[in-house]
């Protein structure tokens, strides 16, 4: 049931390729919360700590994109927002519904798709722009 790593979403950035392994773990580790039926308060308290990472990480990304002038800063700002308004949609759920058989498999699929979409399509290109910056080590610091 848990979402595989695969060094194919590396972007060559440290910080955001260390940040992107972590939001990985962090939802399996949400996952595992639900399948092995952690108390509600508990998986609450996870899912709110996922939210405030994803924020935070997406700061990182955002911050690192402003610095280093990069075009496609808009259409990453979009994305973040939707994957917000996804995860503030699940957590809506969870606290009417608690923790079902249906809303893990939702989870699961809602947060796989988007973090495997979302690396393979905004933050390789972003790894990719800072990599390639004419005599400019890109770095990206974690706020």
């Amino acid at each position: 049931m848990s979402i595989p790593w695969s060094n194919s979403f590396l972007t060559g950035i440290e910080a955001i390729d260390n940040q992107n392994k972590e939001l990985f773990s962090m939802v399996n580790e949400l996952l595992r919360k639900m399948l092995e039926g952690e108390p509600h308060d508990e998986t609450g308290a996870y899912l709110a700590a996922l939210a405030m990472y994803a924020v935070n990480h997406f700061r990182t990304e955002e911050d690192c994109m402003k610095k280093y002038k990069y075009d496609g800063y808009s259409a990453q700002r979009a994305a973040h927002t939707q994957f917000i308004e996804i995860f503030l949609a699940l957590e809506k759920e969870f606290e009417s519904s608690g923790v079902t058989p249906a809303f893990v498999t939702k989870t699961r699929r809602l947060l796989s798709q988007w973090l495997q979409d979302h690396i393979e399509s905004e933050d390789k290109k972003l790894g990719k722009y800072l990599n390639s910056q004419s005599g400019m080590m890109a770095v990206c610091l974690i706020p």
